[in-house]
């Protein structure tokens, strides 16, 4: 249920971001010239920018449960691309009828699981381990009461009397015992720098325990998000170009080996064609104005979706 509502959420508010970035990744041209492409048409600039989307909302319940339809995404970026006029459910039903379940599936499969397997895989490591890095930041932390008194602790001068046999005077960090008054030892109980790290992590920790759940939520998920497209766009770019009619087409009847070399096959072409920036890196503006904020809201909205279920589910 987290998931789901996550989906809709991503999907309403930052489609028209991802449209731009499919038309870039299949056109092989700048956002600007994108933008400009779909305003050229004012009265046609809205329905451009959601192609599409109906669809993507009520499929996107099946994705954030279960992360499923993978034809979903054949056809949402035709629909983007303005391959498909019209209903994009519709599109799809009728290839169905006239290609059967492999007009769904096309040849795609592995490319999709190329561009998704590195973004799932860098958002979620990102994710786990920016959260695990909190808990023992959390875990590390002084009661507060202890670190309130640390903090207003003064450093001036102070002297401690002990029974007669033992006195000791402690200044700064500089401390001196005497078991009589023949002998003393100075010793060091700190360094300032030790000192000051401390300090520095006391606050650290400190900043954290106060960070608000849903705060730290859209921080983390912003993280995930940029990471997850840094490691995601050469896949994703030679992904689009093949869903889009571009690129090298595998051979009929050459199976899995065959996807595989046409998706290599377009990756080098691209390079070959646009270069390296323009060829696999082709988009990224606009696959991180739409991943960054998707991925944070996709976040807040998870978790707090499960602190809202969780008595219910708790046992």
């Amino acid at each position: 249920m987290a998931g789901a509502f996550a989906e809709i959420i991503q999907v309403a508010a930052l489609y028209p971001i991802d449209t731009i970035k499919v038309r870039c990744q299949a056109s092989g041209l700048p956002m600007g010239v994108v933008v400009r492409q779909l305003m050229a048409s004012p009265a046609t600039t809205l329905a451009q920018l959601y192609a599409g989307v109906v669809s993507a909302s009520v499929a996107s319940v099946a994705v954030g449960s279960l992360y499923f339809f993978t034809f979903f995404e054949l056809f949402k970026h035709r629909a983007q691309v303005g391959q498909i006029q019209g209903s994009m459910l519709g599109a799809m039903f009728k290839a169905l009828k006239q290609q059967g379940p492999r007009a769904l599936y096309g040849s795609f499969f592995l490319p999709f699981c190329f561009k998704s397997l590195p973004f799932d895989i860098g958002e979620l490591l990102t994710y786990a381990s920016l959260n695990d890095w909190k808990d023992r930041q959390l875990a590390a932390a002084p009661p507060a009461a202890a670190a309130a008194a640390a903090a207003a602790k003064p450093a001036a001068a102070a002297v401690v009397v002990e029974p007669p046999q033992q006195q000791q005077l402690a200044f700064g960090s500089i401390t001196a015992t005497s078991s009589d008054m023949g002998s003393i030892t100075l010793t060091t109980s700190s360094s300032s720098n030790s000192s000051s790290s401390s300090s520095s992590q006391s606050k650290l920790q400190q900043v954290i325990a106060n960070t608000p759940d849903h705060v730290w939520d859209m921080a983390a998920g912003a993280a995930a998000g940029a990471a997850a497209v840094l490691v995601s766009m050469p896949p994703d770019c030679v992904k689009t170009v093949l869903e889009t009619g571009g690129g090298v087409a595998p051979k009929p009847g050459s199976g899995v080996f065959g996807s595989v070399a046409a998706f290599g096959a377009t990756g080098r072409q691209l390079v070959a064609q646009r270069g390296v920036a323009g060829g696999l890196f082709c988009g990224m503006g606009p696959r991180l104005l739409e991943s960054v904020p998707s991925t944070m809201l996709y976040w807040m909205a998870v978790e707090g979706a499960r602190r809202v279920l969780e008595p219910y589910t708790a046992k």
